[in-house]
């Protein structure tokens, strides 16, 4: 461990540069760099929304291929939005990590702020983080080096020791840097169209609960046992009326 720990510190202090101290006063152009899944992408939410209350001038997010349809329709009415694709980062070659950002740098400037969302101590991030070049840079993974703001102490300990939900924790860090209060949510926005289509489909069902029980790992996914606690407590404590259960389970 602590020589995987020494080896990642040399490895990345090649990429390190100094960066500016943070000044929220002068923060108009800001990157997100998410190319990660889906549930990640609605978990910088908080992040996007006290960046909107303080009426940045610019905001580009860096999506996935397959997070993308998260941001689609997204509507920012003070700030100006813009939404680069590239492979997922697990996935994505060095060469197209380099030139994304420096095809970023090109067309709109120095970003004022990159906030490096995709919570990994990855070699790839640092790549990104050294081509973009931002006056400075957000992370929650604890990293020390120059590039990144002091700022992100606290919310570091809040996502690796303290292992608080992702949406809160950045809503704090973003709070302790300056920028307005906002909820520490998950959102998913959706366009009229795909809102109508939903609601067409689902008039028939009436009332109803919906649970999503599969998680991206075994660790992050509901238990046969525990899905069923958590629907008995729900037809407890509510008057949606008891409906045959059928289960799908991977493997099974």
């Amino acid at each position: 461990m602590f020589l995987a720990s020494l080896l990642r510190r040399i490895a990345f202090s090649y990429y390190d540069y100094k960066a500016y101290n943070f000044n929220i006063e002068k923060t108009d152009f800001v990157v997100i760099h998410i190319p990660d899944q889906i549930g990640d992408a609605m978990a910088i939410f908080p992040v996007i929304r006290a960046l909107e209350l303080h009426k940045i001038k610019h905001l580009l997010i860096v999506t996935s291929t397959i997070n993308l349809e998260v941001f689609n329709a997204l509507k920012l009415e003070k700030t100006k939005l813009t939404l680069v694709t590239m492979t997922m980062q697990d996935h994505a070659t060095l060469k197209e990590i380099k030139d994304l950002a420096k095809n970023i740098t090109q067309q709109y400037g120095t970003p004022d702020l990159c906030i490096e969302a995709m919570r990994k101590k990855n070699l790839k991030t640092m790549i990104f983080i050294s081509q973009l070049k931002a006056k400075t840079n957000f992370q929650v993974v604890g990293l020390t080096m120059k590039c990144y703001s002091p700022l992100c102490k606290n919310a570091s300990r809040m996502d690796q020791n303290l292992r608080a939900p992702v949406p809160m924790t950045w809503a704090f860090m973003m709070r302790e840097a300056g920028f307005p209060a906002v909820r520490p949510i998950y959102e998913l926005p959706l366009s009229e169209d795909v809102l109508d289509e939903v609601r067409e489909e689902m008039r028939s069902l009436g009332s109803y609960i919906a649970l999503n029980l599969e998680g991206s790992s075994q660790e992050r996914t509901f238990s046969l046992s525990i899905a069923e606690n958590l629907i008995a407590k729900i037809q407890s404590e509510t008057d949606i009326p008891n409906s045959d259960r059928s289960w799908t389970k991977r493997g099974r």
